[in-house]
């Protein structure tokens, strides 16, 4: 009798390019049940759930999401890289403004 190959959570993720916490949110909507849990509470996964998972992630809808979220994080960073320098351009000139004004007391 062959033993149905199985994997864990670590594995899934690592294969699919995914977090843990959106592993577990698919898992969930997608009411993926382990295989196996051992008594420590390791879960393991059938090959299906595995090539569901990475299919979805690599090539599917998920990797839209994945592209739209790590893009917009992107834009997201550079407007606060932006802002950033125009505050400390703001704060050097107030500070130029205070140095005037101690010497001409």
């Amino acid at each position: 009798m062959l033993k149905e190959q199985v994997y864990t959570i670590n594995e899934i993720i690592k294969d699919a390019g995914i977090a843990r916490s959106t592993f577990d949110k698919f898992a969930d909507s997608r009411n993926l049940r382990p295989v196996k849990i051992e008594k420590r509470g390791k879960k393991f996964y059938s090959l299906a759930d595995k090539e569901l998972v990475v299919k979805h992630y690599k090539q599917g809808e998920g990797r839209k999401e994945k592209e739209k979220y790590t893009n917009h994080k992107e834009e997201r960073h550079d407007e606060v890289v932006d802002l950033l320098k125009e505050q400390v351009q703001q704060l050097k000139q107030a500070n130029e403004q205070l140095v005037k004004s101690k010497m001409l007391v």
